[in-house]
């Protein structure tokens, strides 16, 4: 073999065992590994608000609410959409309004003013979740607390209640109660923890109750609101996207 073939044969394979070295190193300082990408879910949360997350609920229409025994309820054909609109110093402006397909907007009278949307401001605040109705007359439909009430985020953890239709299983008591569900599951999804809030205290006044089920990373999943005289009653229920 000629000298100059040689040296070129031995150059290029030291080149190659030099090279095989570094590749080895960097694999072991940075090993690669193949992970699944993120799901990043665009429904309105209270971790991480932001302009343009938007969430839609059914229409539920459940019964007598002080009667533990009954269990009634069904769904309407009705699907409310809330958007987080704009961002401002008082908070995050929210519309709510039907979808054009809702049986209400279509001849049904599930819904009061169905072609009405409705806006108001999502105050967060840490662990503190408050709102301000911008009409007097036409307030939220989906989010019931009154102005003077917060939704408080952190998980509670004080008593663990079962939903076991619209409605959970402590007995009926026109008083304020906070617990919390577990693995629960709404339209094939399951929630590892959900808060519940419940206010029975302006029925002491003949006035509605409200409940609402909700979560800081999944916002509110179900909300209700019934009255005083018939105990029957609405609510939303969180679709999965």
């Amino acid at each position: 073999i000629p000298r100059h073939t040689l040296r070129k044969t031995l150059l290029f394979a030291l080149t190659g065992i030099f090279l095989l070295g570094i590749f080895s190193c960097q694999k072991e300082e940075n090993p690669i590994t193949e992970t699944e990408p993120a799901i990043i879910s665009n429904q309105i949360n209270f971790s991480n608000p932001k302009v343009g997350q938007k969430s839609q609920y059914l229409l539920l229409i459940g019964e007598d609410i002080k009667d533990k025994n009954n269990q009634n309820f069904e769904y309407k054909n009705d699907t409310l959409e809330i958007e987080i609109l704009e961002s401002t110093n008082n908070g995050f402006l929210v519309e709510e309004r039907l979808t054009p397909k809702s049986a209400s907007l279509n001849g049904e009278n599930n819904v009061a003013f169905p072609s009405q949307s409705i806006q108001f401001l999502l105050k967060i605040e840490e662990e503190n979740i408050e709102i301000e109705n911008l009409h007097f007359r036409l307030k939220s439909r989906l989010i019931h607390i009154n102005e003077n009430d917060q939704l408080i985020t952190s998980k509670y953890d004080d008593l663990e209640v079962e939903m076991e239709s619209w409605k959970t299983n402590l007995p009926f008591q026109m008083i304020f109660q906070t617990g919390y569900l577990t693995d629960y599951e709404l339209f094939n999804k399951n929630y590892s923890h959900l808060n519940v809030m419940i206010n029975n205290r302006p029925m002491q006044d003949e006035l509605s109750g409200y409940t609402h089920v909700f979560s800081p990373e999944n916002g509110l999943v179900r909300s209700s609101t019934y009255s005083y005289h018939n105990g029957g009653g609405y609510g939303w229920d969180l679709l999965p996207e």
